[in-house]
């Protein structure tokens, strides 16, 4: 129980210090109280120890290195750094922990940055002691879409760049962008695209047989039967259940929500149509996912789009009171997942996060 209200206590304190960094006059007291919210955040990711499932894996890797020169160069290079001045391992989990944090930190707008870190942390913060790399690359993808909205396109390929050294995945978060650029007429991004994406992830949510189908059809016909194939592999299809239940449920139901506003969210920003594509590829990802292994990575590589979704309906003018209840019902039923998890006391493998009891490095 003490580190379930640990793990809260790291959401709920680090996001009031993001709330009150809002609230100060002078800049450099926002300076002071955004590096507290930080270090609430890093120091407990950064000393962690067995905490996570793949904790003892990313040991193996740094230890043995060597074997390990096929994967991402960012990620590589980094524990090649730390490897050569022979600091311990922990420097390494360290390392990741500083970089996910900071760049999160440098994703959030100057007003209503609580909301955007409370979201965030909410929904990914205890999946980051378990998917190190890839939480590296969701952080500067964050931080890529804080930069594209304000019209940034070329930092914002910049920083996906980045993020593709950690995670070769998040390259398509870089052309789903570019993709979103492509002019379209108002009518359509506001009310044909969303009739076609609700129908569409309707048809994954209940014939998703039928999508397998198609897309195995496509590919061979396309020349490319190694990806079809993917679709007769035990290895990666596996039939399971819509993820842990409500969790997951209110994460589609809120992708619905925010398509169904697609309207009013482009009124308010025409960048922000942006949000509305990835928001649409994370629901259809998850979707999948509880059909085909694979989709899990596609989930993870566009889940930065959740904060920022929640951000433009808690700030719509239309229907400010609904959309506010319905973020604030999100935030809750997120906060109650990452208590749900905060249990997790291991058990199957890729069946848990590994999370509890929390324990410290120097209590190896």
């Amino acid at each position: 129980m003490a580190t379930v209200i640990f793990y809260n206590f790291i959401l709920l304190s680090s996001t009031f210090f993001v709330w009150l960094s809002e609230k100060v006059r002078y800049k450099l007291d926002r300076w002071l109280l955004l590096f507290i919210g930080f270090l609430i955040v890093f120091i407990p990711s950064a000393i962690r120890y067995g905490v996570g499932a793949d904790y003892f894996s990313y040991v193996n890797i740094y230890q043995n290195l060597e074997q390990y020169e096929w994967m991402e160069s960012g990620f590589y290079y980094v524990n090649y750094l730390l490897s050569s001045i022979g600091a311990h391992f922990q420097w390494s989990f360290a390392a990741f922990a500083f970089v996910f944090s900071y760049v999160a930190f440098k994703a959030y707008p100057r007003k209503q940055a609580w909301l955007i870190h409370l979201v965030f942390f909410a929904v990914f913060y205890l999946l980051s002691f378990f998917y190190v790399r890839t939480a590296v690359a969701v952080g500067f993808s964050l931080w890529g879409l804080h930069v594209f909205l304000k019209g940034k396109t070329f930092q914002f390929l910049l920083l996906i760049g980045i993020a593709s050294l950690f995670h070769k995945s998040t390259l398509l978060v870089g052309f789903v962008g570019l993709l979103s650029l492509v002019p379209l007429k108002a009518y359509f991004k506001s009310y044909v695209f969303p009739v076609i994406a609700i129908v569409f992830l309707c048809v994954a949510l209940f014939k998703s047989s039928a999508l397998f189908a198609f897309a195995e059809w496509f590919l061979n016909v396309a020349g490319l039967t190694k990806y079809a194939n993917y679709f007769n592999s035990s290895t990666w299809m596996d039939t399971r259940s819509l993820g842990s239940g409500l969790g997951v449920l209110s994460k589609v139901l809120f992708c619905f929500y925010v398509i169904f506003n697609t309207s009013n969210i482009v009124k308010l920003n025409e960048r922000y149509w942006s949000v509305v594509v990835f928001i649409f590829i994370y629901a259809l990802a998850t979707v999948l996912n509880a059909q085909i292994v694979i989709f899990g990575r596609l989930v993870y590589m566009f889940i930065f789009a959740i904060p920022y979704a929640a951000y433009i309906l808690y700030n719509l003018p239309n229907n400010k009171a609904i959309n506010r209840v319905v973020v604030i019902l999100f935030i809750l039923i997120s906060i109650a997942g990452l208590t749900k998890d905060g249990f997790d006391l291991g058990g199957n493998w890729g069946e848990s996060l590994l999370l509890n009891p929390y324990q410290t490095i120097f209590s190896e």
